[in-house]
């Protein structure tokens, strides 16, 4: 005597008879049906396309990360503006910026409940970019010849790649 044992189908796919379990909810699957995970082959229900929470940031931790990036901009350009006037000197206004940008990057870091958010990369960059224009505007003045503006250019990229380095 045998037992009989009752063909099982997909349950997405009525003509597919299958072996396939899902293995969290264990209703039939077909292999068109079964995704890949962590555990083994799971149903197209159980699928949860989670997203990683640190690479989320929420509408106001992003208006706190702004307001904390310009805040801190604006203070370092002005203290930047008083040292340069100060002591002078282009190479010692690239040590400057390069650690304004970095205090800038981490600023907005903080404030956005350390996420690295894609969006933060921005965030940072302009916030560094803006911290630079201020201090060029109020502290030191336009630029006017081109040796100072290639300097410039330099040191506002220094501090934006600084300040968007905590985000990659």
């Amino acid at each position: 005597m045998t037992a009989s044992i009752d063909p099982v189908f997909c349950l997405r796919h009525r003509d597919r008879e299958t072996v396939l379990r899902c293995a969290r909810c264990n209703d039939p699957i077909c292999p068109e049906c079964m995704v890949q995970a962590a555990v083994g082959h799971i149903c197209p229900s159980c699928v949860t396309w989670e997203r990683n929470p640190v690479g989320q940031v929420d509408n106001s931790r992003l208006l706190t990360a702004v307001g904390a990036g310009l805040g801190a901009g604006i203070l370092l350009a002005i203290a930047i503006s008083v040292l340069s006037a100060a002591l002078g000197g282009l190479f010692f206004g690239m040590i400057l910026w390069a650690v304004a940008g970095y205090l800038i990057g981490q600023a907005v870091h903080v404030a956005a409940n350390r996420s690295r958010a894609p969006v933060l990369r921005y965030v940072a960059g302009g916030a560094a970019a803006f911290s630079w224009a201020v201090a060029m505007l109020f502290g030191i003045g336009i630029v006017f010849s081109l040796g100072w503006l290639i300097f410039g250019v330099i040191q506002v990229a220094i501090a934006i790649a600084l300040a968007t380095a905590p985000f990659r």
